[in-house]
């Protein structure tokens, strides 16, 4: 399903940032903006990454800590729309990559673990994983394997995610990012899909 050419209000949303990254590389940090609508939950590891100007919108975050985790979404809950961003610049150093594999989906497992409860209460949010590899493999092929163990990874929990929360008819979906430009794409398939009925779960997309 291609996400391109949607013009519509959106809804209320929380973005969740993880991993590591650094300013010239990452392709998944936003241009953060004060808007009363948006949230954002950025792993405490990136902190070194966000603008100074900016940092007040942030709600830095130990994602291996449950009760910071808590916190926030007590704070933000109810969102109609979650979506887990995790930046994959540390899979680019192939020194530490593996280990830097494993920390990044345990983060992704721990704050979906975490959101299970909010969302089921709420029973209006959708849950999205962006998927940034597609854009990352094209300029480090040497990286193939690492990052296409990464993407198959987040494509699993997101499945499991959609699974667990079917019964409770909640939208869990995968989100591929094949543009750099993403993010006015982005927010208008989010307030597309928040304005009308969409019953795909479990599906893996392309932006």
């Amino acid at each position: 399903m291609c996400l391109k050419g949607l013009n519509i209000m959106s809804d209320k949303i929380l973005y969740a940032y993880l991993g590591k990254t650094s300013k010239e590389q990452s392709l998944s940090i936003l241009d953060l903006r004060s808007d009363n609508d948006i949230n954002y939950m950025i792993d405490s590891d990136l902190r070194n990454s966000i603008n100074k100007d900016v940092e007040g919108l942030c709600g830095y975050t130990d994602f291996f800590d449950e009760r910071q985790i808590q916190e926030k979404l007590d704070n933000w809950m109810p969102a109609k729309h979650i979506v887990v961003c995790p930046t994959v610049d540390s899979l680019l150093d192939l020194s530490s990559a593996d280990e830097n594999l494993r920390v990044l989906l345990q983060k992704v497992f721990s704050l979906t673990k975490m959101l299970y409860l909010p969302v089921m209460r709420y029973r209006q949010s959708m849950l999205w994983y962006l998927d940034f590899t597609p854009i990352y493999l094209e300029k480090n092929p040497q990286c193939g394997v690492l990052m296409e163990s990464f993407s198959k990874g987040l494509d699993a929990v997101s499945k499991v995610a959609a699974l667990e929360l079917s019964r409770k008819k909640i939208l869990v979906n995968s989100i591929k990012v094949t543009n750099q430009d993403y993010l006015p794409d982005l927010i208008s398939f989010l307030a597309w899909s928040g304005k009308r009925k969409m019953y795909l779960t479990a599906q893996s997309l392309t932006l």
